[in-house]
Protein backbone atom coordinates (compact mmCIF):
# COMPACT_ATOMS: atom_id res chain seq x y z
CA UNK A 1 0.00 0.00 0.00
CA UNK A 2 1.14 3.26 -0.84
CA UNK A 3 1.84 6.10 2.03
CA UNK A 4 -0.26 9.14 1.76
CA UNK A 5 1.38 12.40 2.68
CA UNK A 6 -1.09 13.11 5.44
CA UNK A 7 0.34 9.63 6.68
CA UNK A 8 4.05 10.43 6.20
CA UNK A 9 3.35 13.40 8.12
CA UNK A 10 2.14 12.07 10.83
CA UNK A 11 5.04 9.52 11.22
CA UNK A 12 7.67 11.84 10.29
CA UNK A 13 5.63 13.74 13.75
CA UNK A 14 5.27 10.22 15.75
CA UNK A 15 9.20 9.61 14.59
CA UNK A 16 10.26 12.85 15.82
CA UNK A 17 8.40 12.27 19.26
CA UNK A 18 10.05 9.34 19.43
CA UNK A 19 13.75 10.89 18.81
CA UNK A 20 12.89 13.42 21.98
CA UNK A 21 11.84 10.96 24.28
CA UNK A 22 15.07 9.12 23.47
CA UNK A 23 17.27 12.59 23.62
CA UNK A 24 15.70 12.89 27.15
CA UNK A 25 16.35 9.36 27.97
CA UNK A 26 19.73 9.84 26.84
CA UNK A 27 20.23 12.95 29.61
CA UNK A 28 19.19 10.23 32.47
CA UNK A 29 21.53 7.82 31.44
CA UNK A 30 24.46 10.43 31.24
CA UNK A 31 23.60 12.09 34.37
CA UNK A 32 23.47 8.00 35.94
CA UNK A 33 26.71 8.36 34.51
CA UNK A 34 27.89 11.28 36.10
CA UNK A 35 26.51 9.74 39.55
CA UNK A 36 28.74 7.07 39.07
CA UNK A 37 31.90 9.14 38.64
CA UNK A 38 30.79 11.18 41.86
CA UNK A 39 29.78 8.21 44.03
CA UNK A 40 33.24 6.56 43.31
CA UNK A 41 35.09 9.79 43.92
CA UNK A 42 33.29 10.38 47.11
CA UNK A 43 34.19 6.82 48.61
CA UNK A 44 37.67 6.99 47.38
CA UNK A 45 38.08 9.99 49.58
CA UNK A 46 36.21 8.92 52.01
CA UNK A 47 37.62 5.76 52.40
CA UNK A 48 41.62 6.84 51.82
CA UNK A 49 41.55 10.09 53.51
CA UNK A 50 39.25 9.92 56.06
CA UNK A 51 39.52 5.89 56.94
CA UNK A 52 35.59 5.89 56.97
CA UNK A 53 34.06 3.81 53.71
CA UNK A 54 30.92 3.93 52.64
CA UNK A 55 28.15 0.95 52.57
CA UNK A 56 26.34 2.33 49.39
CA UNK A 57 28.50 3.84 46.87
CA UNK A 58 29.44 0.28 45.30
CA UNK A 59 25.97 -0.60 44.91
CA UNK A 60 24.10 2.42 44.13
CA UNK A 61 27.12 2.81 41.22
CA UNK A 62 25.76 -0.84 40.06
CA UNK A 63 22.37 0.48 40.02
CA UNK A 64 23.64 3.69 37.98
CA UNK A 65 24.98 1.56 35.58
CA UNK A 66 21.77 -0.26 34.68
CA UNK A 67 20.02 3.30 34.39
CA UNK A 68 23.27 4.36 31.99
CA UNK A 69 23.19 1.69 29.86
CA UNK A 70 19.22 0.70 29.16
CA UNK A 71 18.49 5.08 29.12
CA UNK A 72 21.21 5.80 26.47
CA UNK A 73 20.25 2.65 24.30
CA UNK A 74 17.24 4.01 22.59
CA UNK A 75 19.44 7.31 21.55
CA UNK A 76 21.99 4.66 20.33
CA UNK A 77 19.37 2.97 18.18
CA UNK A 78 17.97 5.78 17.02
CA UNK A 79 21.52 7.06 15.23
CA UNK A 80 21.89 3.82 14.18
CA UNK A 81 25.19 3.61 16.09
CA UNK A 82 25.37 0.26 17.88
CA UNK A 83 28.00 -2.28 16.96
CA UNK A 84 26.88 -4.02 13.55
CA UNK A 85 28.71 -6.90 11.71
CA UNK A 86 27.76 -6.32 7.69
CA UNK A 87 29.27 -8.60 5.93
CA UNK A 88 26.12 -9.94 4.69
CA UNK A 89 24.76 -6.42 3.90
CA UNK A 90 28.01 -5.39 2.21
CA UNK A 91 28.02 -8.70 0.23
CA UNK A 92 24.55 -7.86 -1.61
CA UNK A 93 23.86 -5.85 -4.78
CA UNK A 94 23.50 -2.80 -3.76
CA UNK A 95 19.64 -2.67 -4.94
CA UNK A 96 18.99 -5.59 -2.11
CA UNK A 97 20.71 -3.47 0.70
CA UNK A 98 17.65 -1.81 1.51
CA UNK A 99 15.15 -4.47 1.43
CA UNK A 100 17.99 -6.63 4.15
CA UNK A 101 18.59 -4.10 6.22
CA UNK A 102 14.55 -2.65 6.51
CA UNK A 103 14.59 -6.68 7.65
CA UNK A 104 17.27 -6.46 10.00
CA UNK A 105 15.52 -3.31 11.40
CA UNK A 106 11.79 -5.51 12.21
CA UNK A 107 13.79 -8.33 13.38
CA UNK A 108 15.94 -6.44 15.60
CA UNK A 109 12.52 -4.20 16.56
CA UNK A 110 10.69 -7.58 17.22
CA UNK A 111 13.42 -9.25 19.07
CA UNK A 112 13.60 -6.05 22.06
CA UNK A 113 9.92 -5.86 21.88
CA UNK A 114 10.01 -9.60 22.64
CA UNK A 115 12.53 -8.96 25.60
CA UNK A 116 11.32 -6.23 26.88
CA UNK A 117 7.82 -8.28 27.45
CA UNK A 118 10.00 -10.86 29.73
CA UNK A 119 11.56 -7.88 31.57
CA UNK A 120 7.86 -6.60 31.79
CA UNK A 121 6.73 -9.65 33.51
CA UNK A 122 10.01 -9.99 35.26
CA UNK A 123 9.29 -6.41 37.17
CA UNK A 124 5.84 -7.35 37.96
CA UNK A 125 6.53 -10.74 39.38
CA UNK A 126 9.77 -9.22 41.34
CA UNK A 127 7.37 -6.53 42.63
CA UNK A 128 4.41 -9.01 43.74
CA UNK A 129 7.10 -11.25 45.53
CA UNK A 130 8.54 -8.02 47.19
CA UNK A 131 12.03 -9.41 45.80
CA UNK A 132 14.87 -7.19 46.52
CA UNK A 133 18.70 -6.59 45.18
CA UNK A 134 21.40 -8.85 46.74
CA UNK A 135 23.37 -6.10 47.94
CA UNK A 136 24.39 -3.95 51.40
CA UNK A 137 22.03 -0.98 50.04
CA UNK A 138 18.99 -3.35 48.27
CA UNK A 139 16.11 -1.78 46.75
CA UNK A 140 13.50 -3.25 45.09
CA UNK A 141 14.56 -5.55 42.31
CA UNK A 142 11.89 -4.24 39.83
CA UNK A 143 12.85 -0.83 39.45
CA UNK A 144 16.06 -2.03 37.62
CA UNK A 145 13.99 -4.57 35.53
CA UNK A 146 11.29 -1.68 34.72
CA UNK A 147 14.09 1.00 33.21
CA UNK A 148 15.59 -2.45 31.38
CA UNK A 149 11.81 -3.07 29.80
CA UNK A 150 11.58 0.87 28.99
CA UNK A 151 15.01 0.88 27.04
CA UNK A 152 13.88 -2.57 25.44
CA UNK A 153 10.66 -1.39 24.43
CA UNK A 154 11.84 2.73 23.49
CA UNK A 155 14.44 0.26 21.13
CA UNK A 156 12.44 -1.70 19.51
CA UNK A 157 10.01 1.12 18.88
CA UNK A 158 12.54 3.19 17.52
CA UNK A 159 13.87 -0.33 14.64
CA UNK A 160 10.25 -0.54 13.88
CA UNK A 161 9.93 3.43 12.93
CA UNK A 162 13.73 3.11 11.20
CA UNK A 163 12.16 0.14 9.17
CA UNK A 164 9.06 1.93 8.20
CA UNK A 165 10.97 5.44 7.60
CA UNK A 166 13.83 3.64 5.30
CA UNK A 167 10.80 1.29 3.68
CA UNK A 168 8.77 4.64 2.97
CA UNK A 169 11.66 6.11 1.49
CA UNK A 170 13.23 3.57 -0.94
CA UNK A 171 10.08 2.07 -2.00
CA UNK A 172 6.61 1.32 -1.44
CA UNK A 173 5.95 0.15 2.45
CA UNK A 174 4.28 -2.60 3.52
CA UNK A 175 1.72 -1.92 6.09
Amino acid sequence: MRIKMADWASMRNMALVLEKIAAASFKLGVSATALIFLATLYELVARYFFGAPTAWALDYSSYLLCAAVFFTLPTITAQGSSIAISILVDMLAERYRPMLITMIEIVAGMSCVIVAALCFDFSLRQYDAGTLTLAVVPIPRWILTSIMTYGFLLSGTLHFQRAVLRSSSTHTAVL
